[in-house]
Order: C-alpha cells, then structure tokens, then sequence
C-alpha cells in the first residue's frame, strides 16, 4: 500500500512536470513562430526591395548579385527556369518548391523550415519566400531562400534549456514535495502510532498537536479529547472491578463458613448435604474469580509488585509440574519433561510458578484421558525458552488472537464445567510482561496446543 507521503510526492512532481512541459511547449512555439515572423519580415522586405530595382534597372544590375551569406536571391521565368541570380547554374528544380508553384499562381508565398537537399546530399533547412512581378509584360518569380540554420540552432539550445529546467524543477519539487508531505503526513502518522498504542490497551495515549489552525490540528485536539474521556471511563471501570471484588469477598467468606457449619450440623440430610456441597462449589468458584479479578485490577492500578530475585527457572517449572501431576494421574495422562538445568534468570519465582501451574493446568483440562503432555526447555544466545505441549482439542485460528483477553473462552461450555473464569491467561499475559517475557502460541482444532514462553537472558 502506497503512503500518503508517497502520493503527495508524486502528485506534487506530476503537477510541476505538467506546467513545465506546458510552458516550455509554449516558449518553444512561441519562438518558432517569432523566427517565422522575423525571417517572413525581412524576406518579403527584400523580396520588395529587388523588384524596385528589377522595375527600374532590369536584370542587369549588380545589386541582384549583392546578397547576405545566408541569402541566396534568384530571379525565374515563370516556366521555372533561371534568369539571373547568385549562380550561372540552372535552377530548373525548384520549380517544384511550394512558394514557386504560389508565386506562379499570383500569390505572394513564405513556406517556413522547408526540408532541401543541397549540392553535397545534406538536408538543410530553409525559410523560402517568392513573388510574382511583371516587367515590360513579362512574368518573373523573386524566390528568396535562407538558411535556418541558425534559427534551428536557436530553437535546439531553447529546448536544451527547458529540458534542463524541467529536470532543475522536478529535482525541486520531489525536495519541496518531501518536506511539504512530511510536514502534512507527521500528524497523521502521530495519530495513527497513537491510536495503534490505544489499541493495545494505552488509553493514557495522547498525540501531539502540531497546529490547531488546520483541520489535521482539529482532528488530533478531537482524538485527545476522547483518549482522556475513554481513560476516565477506564479508570472508573477498574476501580469498581477492584471495589466490586473486594467487597464481594465478606459476604463470600460468611456465607462460606455458614454453609460449612450446616454441612457439620446437618448430617443426616441427604438433600441438605446436597445443596450445601453445591453453595459450598460456587462459593469458591466466585471466591476464584472475585480473586482474580482483584488482582487483575492491581496489575491495572499499577499496584502489582514482584518479589525479584534470581532463581532457576527449571527448579520452578519442575515444581510447577509436581502440583499439575496430581490432577494428570485422575485423566491418566502422562506428562514428560526434558528440563535443562543452570537457566538462572532474575524472577519472581511465585509468579512465574503461576503461570507454568496455569498454562499445565489447561493442558490437562482440555486434552482427553490417556493423552500426553511434554515440557522442554532450551537454551540461546539471548533467551531462555519453555514449550509446553499438549494433545487437547486445540484452539482454533479464529480464537488464538484472543485468548488472553479477559472473559474469552475458546470451548465456554467446558471452560464454565471446569470452573474457569476466562482470565487465567489475561493474568499470565500481565505476569509475563512485567517479567519482559514474550509467550507465542502455536493451535489448530484437534491438533492440540503448544505455549512456547522466552525469558531475556538480560535479566541474568
């Protein structure tokens, strides 16, 4: 896709070729045509002036062999053949020039830049000019011919001048043009990184304000404008998540002991039991997500802090698989593991546990009994990499740019049987970046998942 940059460029460059072309067509022209009318002037005067003498003196004056260089005088019977002139040869041919087939006719005729052929075989070109005279009843032709050389010469150097021009003008405007666009296209390419850094959740983005005369300012004062009107509501969603999961853990956490007391009380009630085996599951499964949602708030409020310290980053994910074993065994499922040792990286190792125990505890919730899940890690010049694969039902092209979005769910039915909250991997995402650690994830459905997560080795 061309950039505007490039556009503006080139309209601006096409615009200055096309005047300029226009107005050296036009200085051309127009100085062929005062060539025209110079040489028109100046034949037809002497065209003039030889048939006075012709009238008063016959073809016998010396002035008709007095001519300039570049002018050749010759006087013709009307049958085309020579009477007098510069040469003693016979002229016959050019009674096939147009000015003489004119002249013959009666008329008075210049024929402008006509291609001749001279004695050694070159084309030149000539501006020719004839008239008829008549003395003591005889008919005569004045043909007057120049050479255009000169006059070619002239238009040639004109044409060299312009084409330089056009190449000096289309220099200047692809330099003019550049700073021109630059100029115009800044803003623009301010308010598009700028809504790019909103779109990936920086609502504290503003763009700058170059000019407010124009409408680029206009636009870029608008954009600032609803930037801080989406962060104020932003910043009133976050804090009723945190006030919401807050306060929602008191009456989580009575309603949560009564039911427990009930369950010692009542334990001869079969339906009693029951309904509060069933308050006591959804009571941790809001406790669950009431937990994550509070501290999916503190990563938002900036109030998250990590306890950094350097740590293996095998030992952690070994450990990670010893939690997740349990709940494998229950679906058959055989994790293996082929961990490196020394990948010693600058960590909080609870919340890097979090994530291995998260990404693992997927791998098991969504692939089949009987299936296997691999860990491996592997070691670069730069990073450190762990890839967890697994054998589930795989996350489809159209869900995998969305899953560590809060709430998504790729299966929502299972997701809910599961007890999942959809915001498993938005915390993981939020663990990694504060790590400056990258996750990539690799699916297809039915072919199972594959999360490869690299550690900078800088943080050594």
């Amino acid at each position: 896709m061309k950039s505007i940059k490039l556009k503006l460029i080139s309209l601006f460059v096409t615009l200055v070729l096309f005047v300029m072309i226009i107005a050296g067509a036009f200085v051309r022209v127009s100085v062929g045509l005062i060539e025209e009318t110079r040489a028109h002037e100046e034949l037809s005067f002497l065209a003039g002036f030889y048939a006075d003498i012709i009238h008063q003196n016959g073809l016998d004056d010396s002035r008709l062999r007095e001519f300039r260089p570049e002018t050749t005088l010759l006087i013709l019977y009307s049958d085309g053949t020579l009477a007098t002139g510069a040469h003693n040869e016979n002229y016959s041919s050019m009674f096939n020039s147009p000015a003489i087939i004119g002249a013959i006719a009666g008329n008075n005729t210049f024929i402008p830049w006509q291609e001749t052929q001279n004695e050694q075989g070159r084309i030149i070109i000539q501006m020719q000019y004839a008239t008829p005279v008549y003395i003591n009843g005889v008919h005569y032709i004045i043909y007057i011919y120049s050479n255009a050389g000169r006059a070619v010469e002239n238009l040639e150097d004109i044409s060299r001048i312009i084409l330089f021009s056009i190449i000096i003008a289309t220099s200047l405007a692809i330099f003019l043009g550049y700073l021109y666009s630059t100029t115009f296209t800044k803003p623009l390419i301010e308010l598009t990184n700028a809504a790019k850094r909103m779109a990936e959740g920086k609502l504290k983005t503003e763009a700058k304000v170059y000019n407010n005369d124009d409408e680029i300012g206009e636009l870029a004062g608008a954009f600032n404008n609803m930037a801080k009107s989406l962060n104020r509501l932003d910043t009133m969603r976050r804090e009723f998540v945190a006030n919401v999961s807050h306060e929602i853990r008191t009456p989580l956490t009575v309603i949560k002991t009564y039911a427990e007391t009930l369950k010692e009380e009542l334990t001869e009630s079969e339906i009693a039991q029951s309904f509060l085996t069933t308050i006591d599951l959804e009571v941790d499964r809001i406790t669950l997500l009431a937990t994550d949602l509070l501290e999916l708030s503190h990563f938002d409020n900036n109030q998250m802090t990590m306890t950094m310290e350097y740590r293996d980053l095998g030992q952690i994910l070994s450990n990670s698989i010893k939690q997740v074993s349990v709940l494998a065994e229950q679906k058959n499922q055989k994790i293996t593991s082929l961990i490196k040792e020394d990948m010693v990286c600058y960590v909080d190792s609870i919340r890097i546990n979090q994530v291995f125990v998260n990404i693992l505890s997927n791998a098991v919730k969504y692939s089949d009994e009987n299936t296997n899940i691999k860990v491996a890690t592997k070691v670069t010049k730069e990073k450190f990499i762990v890839t967890i694969k697994d054998e589930g039902i795989g996350i489809s092209e159209e869900d995998l740019s969305h899953i560590f979005e809060r709430f998504y769910r790729v299966d929502k039915a299972r997701s809910r049987e599961s007890g999942g909250s959809g915001l498993g991997l938005s915390i993981v995402k939020e663990i990694l970046d504060m790590h400056s650690a990258s996750v990539f994830v690799k699916s297809g459905k039915g072919i199972g998942t594959i999360f490869e997560i690299s550690f900078n080795k800088e943080n050594i």
